[in-house]
């Protein structure tokens, strides 16, 4: 089992109340692992730029952090949150996040994509130069699609990417992402209703990745990251996908 830090906190904040307040969130659920007995704790890698939900709004902060600045803190607490959770017996990973974010934070707005906000996102390729070998990866496979322009041959240049993080990823996320493909996430799932959506990337994908975990990656976990409505029947499609 594992746990997991809310997608609202920044490891890479200019500001020190939401960088440190992360941190401590992390801490406190590494504790709370430790003594109920859950392995895993996972995080996100974090943004340039700061925001938070007003209503159901996400508003973008005024607050940047630069480049640099940004990699530093972020190494460092990634860096520090892995030796704490070792201490106490937890994994600690990080996840790659989508490139860009909604402008609602409602799972079930069709609206809530429309217009992407670019709030300066962590993606997989930095996080890999950054902390490989040094911090666990969480490979989420939407998230990872994210950063592929339409032009681009997304599923080879996934499977590249795949293959070359695959010695430091020890959790895997899976979902799909529909349309529209402006660098956001959907958390949609791989039944025959989400690819009538054009879900993203295609069943064949799916099973190329998941004979690949089989042979080189057998004992790192899959969590399925549908909408919360759909667990049952993409656990269900999943384990077809896997048998056939």
């Amino acid at each position: 089992m594992a746990g997991h830090k809310d997608w609202m906190g920044n490891i890479c904040s200019a500001d020190d109340e939401i960088r440190n307040g992360t941190i401590e969130g992390v801490l406190e659920l590494v504790s709370l692992a430790a003594e109920y007995g859950l392995y895993y704790v996972n995080f996100h890698a974090g943004s340039m730029i700061d925001y938070q939900v007003v209503g159901s709004k996400i508003i973008p902060s005024d607050k940047v952090v630069s480049l640099g600045a940004a990699e530093e803190r972020l190494v460092d607490a990634a860096v520090r949150l892995a030796k704490e959770g070792a201490k106490k017996g937890v994994l600690v990973t990080i996840e790659n996040p989508p490139i860009k974010e909604w402008t609602t934070f409602d799972y079930f707005d069709p609206l809530a994509r429309a217009v992407a906000q670019d709030v300066k996102l962590f993606p997989a390729e930095g996080i890999y130069k950054l902390l490989r070998g040094k911090v666990p990866f969480c490979i989420d496979i939407g998230h990872l699609f994210t950063e592929f322009d339409a032009e681009d041959d997304r599923e080879k240049l996934m499977m590249e990417r795949i293959k070359k993080y695959l010695p430091y990823i020890s959790l895997w996320h899976f979902s799909t992402v529909v349309p529209p493909f402006n660098g956001t996430d959907s958390h949609d799932g791989f039944t025959d209703e989400d690819y009538k959506k054009g879900a993203e990337p295609s069943i064949s994908f799916i099973k190329s990745l998941l004979e690949l975990i089989d042979r080189e990656n057998t004992e790192t976990p899959i969590i399925l990251e549908p909408k919360p409505d759909q667990m049952i029947s993409n656990y269900q499609r999943i384990m077809e996908i896997y048998n056939d």
